[in-house]
């Protein structure tokens, strides 16, 4: 579903991470079968970029405490490639874009990616050395970035929006569609 799922056709789960804004995980009750379809509605943001600029940086404790943490052994040249590509900006939303804008411009998409050395923290060998991987490494690679400029941010995985059908107005969503993306947090959107 996307961004924000609000109503589901089917009984779900759904996980929190203490706070009840603060959705982990969204489960149907029962697996889905094959040719199996079900409905979800989403809230879609309608933000517009000036709205997202302006949104400030007075994020909630519970999120600071939760997604702005980074592990402690995250290299430092990961931290000052963050500080470099997002210097100049001056809100959250201009950063982000700047960091997603360095990620755009300097790495290759790839589902071919050799193995990380060992005992290399994956992230600073994509960011330094392969400089090439597939969503889950952009993503991640994105949220270390967001975090080390105290942006809270977090990577989500599900499934792409698949295959829309205009003849039945459905969407076939197969296993290859599965997607890992970045949400990051700008007060009240």
């Amino acid at each position: 579903a996307p961004d924000a799922p609000v109503r589901f056709s089917q009984p779900v789960q759904l996980e929190t991470r203490g706070d009840p804004n603060d959705v982990a995980t969204v489960r149907l009750d029962a697996p889905v079968l094959q040719n199996q379809e079900y409905t979800v509605v989403s809230a879609v943001s309608t933000a517009t970029v000036q709205q997202l600029r302006t949104a400030g940086e007075a994020y909630p404790d519970w999120l600071r405490r939760r997604y702005v943490q980074l592990p402690r052994n995250v290299p430092r040249r990961v931290i000052e490639l963050a500080h470099a590509a997002a210097s100049g900006a001056t809100s959250a939303y201009d950063r982000s874009v700047a960091l997603e804008t360095y990620l755009r411009d300097n790495f290759t998409y790839s589902t071919h990616v050799d193995t990380v050395p060992p005992a290399r923290d994956w992230i600073d060998y994509f960011l330094f050395d392969s400089k090439q991987g597939y969503c889950d490494y952009f993503a991640t690679a994105m949220v270390v970035l967001l975090r080390a400029e105290g942006i809270p941010a977090r990577v989500a995985s599900g499934f792409a929006p698949g295959e829309f059908d205009a003849d039945t107005g459905v969407s076939i969503v197969r296993e290859n569609h599965a997607h890992s993306w970045v949400e990051a947090y700008f007060p009240s959107y």
